[in-house]
């Protein structure tokens, strides 16, 4: 009867959940979504530019697996890198976590006392995560050409045009900042912004 076919037309109808029905005309609310940054299976399915993993995708690597988001926002104020006549030892990978434990793991302070931007980034809990690091060198142009200024007016992404630290050492006196896609020396008790990055 017209009932009972109503009744088999009721269920999820919605195309993007996990439990869609094609033969279901009418939704009744029972849909079931992914997580965000997985998809039905329980796999991540990330691109550059979606916001998962507490912040916004930069780089995936090639199995779609793992990589890297930066935070949504900068960290509130400016940091000193520190440790300005120390000499850390490591702190050149290409990796801003190796850097960050690296930078943390030596005992050094900034000049006013405060804490490094290093520390400021390990400090950092944003979005239920409190896994994050000061990126490499390496890691902010990426972040720079695939979702700030450098890649496209609508993926600015809270950046400014201004001067973000890295994890990367280049002596005992100096180090990398960030600033319109180009990298350059100065002294580590500069005052510049911190965005930090974890890893998926």
């Amino acid at each position: 009867d017209s009932l009972q076919l109503i009744n088999s037309q009721i269920g999820c109808s919605d195309s993007l959940a996990c439990n869609y029905d094609i033969n279901k005309l009418y939704n009744d609310g029972s849909c079931e979504y992914p997580t965000q940054g997985y998809d039905c299976g329980g796999n991540i399915n990330v691109e550059v530019g979606d916001e998962a993993f507490g912040g916004i995708v930069f780089y995936v690597d090639e199995t779609g697996q793992h990589g890297l988001v930066a935070a949504m926002e900068d960290l509130p104020g400016t940091y000193q890198w520190g440790c300005l006549f120390n000499d850390i030892n490591g702190a050149n990978s290409p990796s801003g976590y190796v850097n960050t434990q690296d930078i943390i793991n030596t005992p050094c302070s900034t000049l006013n006392g405060g804490i490094t931007a290093a520390q400021a980034a390990t400090n950092a809990s944003s979005n239920g995560y409190n896994d994050w690091f000061l990126p490499s060198i390496s890691e902010l142009q990426t972040i720079y050409d695939s979702i700030a200024i450098g890649a496209s007016a609508i993926y600015l992404n809270n950046f400014s045009d201004s001067s973000y630290w890295s994890s990367t050492q280049l002596n005992s006196l100096n180090s990398f900042n960030f600033s319109s896609g180009t990298s350059s020396p100065v002294s580590k008790s500069g005052l510049f912004k911190v965005r930090p990055i974890r890893s998926f």
